[in-house]
């Protein structure tokens, strides 16, 4: 029903608007709601078209913009940074077409700023309009959209409460009853400026209420800046919510701010995407969006460079939000091996740096003799993963010495400047029993480690310690011995699946055959393909032992790409 009645006082407008003077024209309409959003919906008609369009429109969500003429409508594309929607035009559109605007506003958005408020019962924006003694304004572009500063015809189509009172510069035009609630329909008498704008909606009958009302209007007349500009507002407003901000910003340019550099920074950035900071990398309790946005916004203004202004806001919340800030995003990309940029890597490997007292940029001094061991390590295992951006491989491989009763271990590092080192911890099983052991590798010094044991082992098993920072990864050369012993010995039925995967690359083709006979029985879809791949591999011999269970594969699976896999297969042993 009352978006009903809504869109009727739409149409009703339509007939009033190619009459109007060449004002540019704002229309908003909407149901108040205490809940968490309120949904807006806008025409607006600029006094002249132009190939760019822009309206101000702050912190909108769900937007969507539409060109409506003469009864037809028709969905445009937009660029939207937070301030601005801008729309492009090929051909201009005709002068008495409109755009309709829909979008929501956050109630956390709207609490946010400090010209809306909710009452107990009701909402007020602008409210200290009403003392007559200078007001508070919203920026450009909260809640009613604009095209400028310059003064526009208004109208305003508002459902709420029936008991409810309401207070705008509008004159009432009429009203219809929807039982419970009452939609009112104002428009402005004469062209009015955004500033002038002001709602308030409410019962506004209980003292208490008229109290809350009153202590509404005072806060706002206390925060007020009488006889100032739009503009002067806004940069006192900025200087008043962001003093640590601007500080900070002047010190790295230097100097002071002057009022032509002030004037800068309250303008809308249409560069933000391109820093480096997220809001999504934050944690949400550090910061709200809103105020991350305001952040970025003014540190663009005021940088040279894009570059410049990523490593101030970086350096800044370093300071106000704590040196760790960061660091639960960037273990969390590097651990799920999705951090590929260089930037990225650069403030990992600082922090990795940083407890030592050291930077990338020391790396420039590994050939300085007077280095200690430690620093050679920290700095040569930064420089190696700033450079490859991913975790180091290092081979290991082991072989036992019956004259020396010793397993030899072995490590083959990915670079040759690299110096550091890993914990292992080893397990070995024998006949009768286990042994552990557990062992330092320090690379470019000792690459190779001899462990003491009195006969051959079943099977060994070798992991890195778990460190604060695990850079590396381990290519394991097991011999096929280990692998046969964890398949047939092993209660682990993870271990017994990475033995038949091991055992699935072996170039025995007796083995083979029998690996394969395992893996096609298994019911296992990704073992049963890995196995059917492995066909050709094999000799005469297994080609006769398997061709009955693939061919029963290739007549009875229901898996449509697994049949055809099979069959494939089969052509192989029987051509």
């Amino acid at each position: 029903m009352q978006r009903g009645i809504l869109f009727l006082l739409f149409l009703l407008s339509l007939l009033t608007l190619s009459g109007q003077s060449t004002d540019s024209r704002i229309e908003l309409s909407f149901q108040f709601s205490s809940t968490e959003e309120i949904s807006f919906k806008a025409l607006a008609r600029p006094s002249s078209w132009s190939s760019k369009t822009v309206v101000n429109l702050l912190q909108a969500e769900n937007l969507e913009v539409y060109l409506f003429k003469a009864g037809s409508r028709k969905k445009l594309d937009f660029t939207y940074d937070g301030a601005q929607v801008v729309i492009s035009f090929q051909n201009l559109p005709h002068p008495l077409a409109h755009l309709e605007l829909h979008y929501t506003l956050s109630r956390n958005n709207l609490e946010e700023r400090e010209a809306w408020h909710y009452l107990q019962e009701g909402f007020s924006l602008n409210a200290s309009r009403l003392s007559g003694e200078g007001a508070f304004n919203a920026q450009l572009g909260f809640v009613f959209p604009c095209f400028s500063a310059d003064p526009h015809q208004w109208a305003l189509n508002l459902i709420t409460a029936k008991t409810w009172s309401i207070s705008t510069p509008f004159k009432e035009d009429f009203r219809v009853d929807l039982n419970n609630e009452m939609a009112h329909y104002y428009a402005s008498a004469q062209a009015q400026k955004p500033e002038a704008l002001y709602i308030l909606a409410g019962p506004f009958k209980s003292s208490k209420e008229e109290k809350q009302l009153e202590e509404v209007v005072e806060n706002e007349r206390i925060e007020a800046i009488a006889e100032l500009s739009t503009e002067e507002r806004a940069i006192a407003k900025m200087q008043e919510d962001f003093p640590e901000l601007l500080a900070f910003m002047a010190k790295k340019r230097g100097e002071i701010w002057s009022q032509k550099d002030l004037e800068k920074l309250i303008k809308p950035s249409k560069d933000l995407n391109q820093l480096y900071l997220k809001y999504e990398m934050l944690n949400p309790a550090l910061k709200s969006r809103s105020d991350f946005l305001d952040d970025q916004r003014i540190i663009v203004n005021g940088a040279k460079s894009m570059q410049q202004a990523s490593l101030w806001q970086e350096e800044y919340y370093q300071i106000s939000l704590g040196e760790d800030y960061l660091d639960a995003y960037l273990r969390q990309q590097y651990e799920a091996q999705l951090m590929h940029d260089k930037h990225s890597w650069y403030l990992f490997l600082q922090r990795y740096l940083a407890p030592q007292n050291l930077s990338l940029a020391d790396t420039i001094n590994l050939k300085d003799t007077t280095l200690s061991l430690s620093q050679r390590e920290y700095l040569s295992t930064a420089a190696v993963l700033y450079k490859k951006r991913a975790p180091q491989t290092l081979k290991l491989s082991y072989q036992y010495s019956y004259p020396r009763k010793a397993m030899r271990i072995s490590v083959s590092q990915p670079d040759s400047s690299l110096f550091g080192q890993i914990g292992l911890s080893a397990l070995a099983i024998n006949a009768g029993d286990s042994i552990h052991g557990n062992f330092n590798f320090y690379f470019n010094i000792s690459d190779t480690i001899w462990w003491p044991l009195e006969g051959a082992p079943r099977s060994i098993y070798l992991n890195l310690r778990s460190e604060k920072w695990n850079f590396f990864n381990l290519d394991e050369r097991r011999p096929e011995a280990y692998y046969l012993f964890d398949f047939s010995q092993s209660k682990d039925p993870l271990l017994k699946r990475k033995a038949l995967l091991a055992l699935l690359e072996t170039k025995n083709a007796n083995l083979l055959a029998t690996v394969m006979g395992i893996a096609i029985d298994s019911g296992e879809r990704d073992l049963q393909f890995l196995a059917l791949a492995k066909t050709e591999k094999l000799n005469v011999i297994g080609k006769q032992k398997l061709a009955e269970s693939i061919k029963i594969l290739a007549e009875q699976s229901e898996d449509v790409k697994l049949k055809q896999k099979a069959t494939e297969a089969y052509k192989i042993i029987v051509p």
